[in-house]
C-alpha cells in the first residue's frame, strides 16, 4: 500500500461517554461510530444505554457530558450496547480505528466485552484493526514538526495543551464537545487536519499502528525518536532500548542525547524507577509503551530530539549500541523496572472486574460465550447452571450471573436476586465505607456534588436534575 492508499484508508472513527474514568468500574452511557471513506461519512451508529443497577455514574461525569437522568433510566441495556458496538467493527474488519484518546476508549471497549460477555475476542479493536489515537498523533506532529501549521493551544505556563476541545477551538472546529457524535466529528475533522499538515506523521502513524511493526522498527534502528512527556515537559526524545519487559508491550530507554552510557554511574534502581514515574524532561531513563499507539520514529528524526548538546548521528549511534550491549546497565533496569512495577502498577486488590488480567480467554471460556450468545435470554440461567464447562467459581460464571440478572431478572430465582440487591446496597449506598473506593459509591456522590455546588453556583436547575436523580437510586434501595 503506498502513501496515499494508506492515507486514505477507510477509517471507523469512535468515542464513548462514560459514567467516570475508571474503565474497569465505570461504564459507556453512549457510544458512536461513523466510518468515513473518501471524506465522507457513509455508515454510522449512536447508541444510549441505561445505567446498571451495580453502578452509580459520577456527578461529575454527569455535569461534563450533559446526559439526562432520562436516558440513565431508560436506554438500552449495557450488554445491547456493547453487543452492537461489536458488530459494527465485525462489518469492516480491515479499517482503521481512530479515537482521540484512543488508550480511554480501547480501555472501555475491551473491559465492556469482557464484563457483558458479548464475545471472546476481548481486544478485537486491535486483533481485528489497527488503532489510531488522536492525541499521539497530534503529540508527534508538535515534538517533530517544528513547521507546522497547527495552532496548539497553551497554558499560562506557555505548555502546549491537547484536549480535543481545546485544538479545535484553536483552529476554528465548531463542536459541541462531550457529546458522541460531536466529538467524532471533531476527531475527524482535527485528523483531516493533521493530515493536510503533516502527511508523513500521519502516514507513519497508520503505518506502524500495530505492537509487531513497532518492534521491527525498533530492531531495524540503533534508536528511536518518540515524542514523550506533558505540558512544558514534552519533547522528541532519542532513546535506546535496552530492556523489552510487560511482556513486550513496553521498552525500558535511555535518553542518549542527554548522557553516554559510561556517564552513569553511582545511580540506583530506585531512582530510574521514580524517573520511570516522573516522566520529566531532564530524567535520562524512559518508558516507552508499544501498544498505546505512541507514535514511535526511526532515528533520523534525531535532529530535532531535546539534547544539551550537538551530537552527530555517529555519536549517537555509538552511545546506543554501548547501552543495547551493557548487560550491567541492563541488569540495573531490570530491577528498576521491578521496582516501578511494585509501587505504581501492581495492586493487592482482588475482583471481578480486574480478573480479565488473570489470564487470556481460555477453550472452555470461549465455548461457554459462544454458547452464551446462541441462546435468548429465558434460556440463559439454565445454561448457566447446567454447564460442565466452567466451575460455579470462575470467572466467565461470575459475571454470567451478573449478566442474567442485569438483562432477564425473571429468569433468575427470587433468592439470588435479593442477595444481588443486597450486594449492590452494600457495594454504592452504606454511608460508612469511604469515598475512595475504585467504585463510586454514594459517600463519592455527595463529596462530588457538594464540589459541583461550589465551583458552578449558577447551575442550580442541572445540579437539581442530578440530585434528584441520585434521591431516585436512592429511594429503591430497602
Amino acid at each position: 500500500m503506498n502513501k496515499k492508499e494508506m492515507l486514505d484508508s477507510p477509517i471507523i472513527c469512535r468515542d464513548y461517554e462514560t459514567s467516570g474514568l475508571n474503565q474497569f468500574f465505570d461504564q459507556p452511557l453512549t457510544s458512536c461510530a461513523k466510518r468515513y471513506v473518501g471524506g465522507e461519512v457513509v455508515d454510522q451508529i449512536y447508541l444510549s444505554a441505561k445505567c446498571e443497577s451495580h453502578r452509580l455514574p459520577s456527578p461529575i461525569a454527569l455535569f461534563v457530558n450533559g446526559l439526562s437522568s432520562c436516558s440513565l433510566e431508560s436506554g438500552i441495556p449495557l450488554n445491547t450496547l456493547m453487543d452492537l458496538d461489536n458488530k459494527f467493527n465485525a462489518m469492516y474488519p480491515n479499517d482503521f480505528i481512530l479515537a482521540y484518546n484512543a488508550k480511554f476508549d480501547f480501555g472501555f471497549s475491551y473491559t465492556g466485552a469482557f464484563q457483558q460477555l458479548t464475545n471472546s475476542n476481548w481486544y478485537s479493536w486491535k486483533t481485528e484493526h489497527s488503532v489510531l489515537c488522536g492525541l499521539e498523533i497530534l503529540k508527534a506532529i508538535y515534538g517533530f514538526n517544528l513547521g507546522s501549521k497547527i495552532q496548539f493551544p497553551l497554558d499560562f505556563l506557555n505548555s502546549p495543551s491537547f484536549s480535543l476541545e481545546r485544538v479545535c477551538h484553536e483552529n476554528g472546529i465548531l463542536y459541541k464537545a462531550h457529546n458522541a457524535s460531536e466529538d467524532v466529528d471533531a476527531t475527524l475533522a482535527v485528523f483531516e487536519m493533521m493530515k493536510s499538515d503533516s502527511p508523513e506523521i500521519v502516514q507513519h502513524a497508520m503505518q506502524y499502528s500495530q505492537k509487531k511493526s513497532v518492534k521491527n522498527l525498533i530492531n531495524q534502528n540503533t534508536f528511536v525518536c518518540a515524542s514523550i512527556g506533558f505540558g512544558e515537559h514534552l519533547h522528541g526524545r532519542a532513546l535506546a532500548p535496552i530492556l523489552f519487559c510487560n511482556n513486550g508491550s513496553d521498552v525500558l530507554c535511555l535518553d542518549i542525547c542527554q548522557v553516554h552510557p559510561s556517564q552513569i554511574k553511582n545511580i540506583h534502581s530506585w531512582e530510574i524507577s521514580r524517573q520511570l514515574a516522573r516522566g520529566k524532561i531532564d530524567d535520562i531513563f524512559v518508558l516507552l509503551p508499544l501498544n498505546k499507539q505512541k507514535v514511535i520514529f526511526g532515528e533520523e528524526h534525531y535532529r530535532v530530539c531535546y539534547s544539551h548538546s550537538e551530537l552527530s548521528l555517529t555519536e549517537l549511534r555509538e552511545r546506543a549500541n554501548v547501552a543495547r550491549e551493557s548487560k550491567v546497565l541492563k541488569e540495573l533496569v531490570s530491577e528498576a523496572f521491578n521496582l516501578f512495577e511494585i509501587t505504581n502498577r501492581s495492586s493487592t486488590e482482588s475482583s471481578l472486574e480486574l480478573s480479565i488480567f488473570d489470564d487470556f480467554v481460555q477453550p472452555n471460556e470461549s465455548q461457554f460465550i459462544q454458547d452464551f450468545n446462541a441462546v435468548d435470554w429465558q434460556n440463559r440461567w439454565d445454561l448457566l447452571r447446567s454447564t460442565d464447562l466452567l466451575e460455579p467459581t470462575n470467572r466467565i460464571a461470575r459475571l454470567a450471573r451478573r449478566v442474567v440478572i442485569e438483562n432477564s431478572p425473571d429468569s433468575v430465582p427470587n433468592s439470588l436476586l435479593d442477595s444481588y440487591r443486597d450486594f449492590c446496597n452494600q457495594r454504592l449506598f452504606d454511608l460508612q465505607s469511604n469515598r475512595d473506593q475504585r467504585w463510586v459509591n454514594f459517600s463519592r456522590v455527595l463529596s462530588e456534588l457538594q464540589e459541583l455546588r461550589e465551583r458552578f453556583p449558577d447551575q442550580e436547575l442541572r445540579l437539581k436534575e442530578l440530585e434528584e436523580y441520585y434521591d431516585s437510586r436512592l429511594a429503591i434501595s430497602p
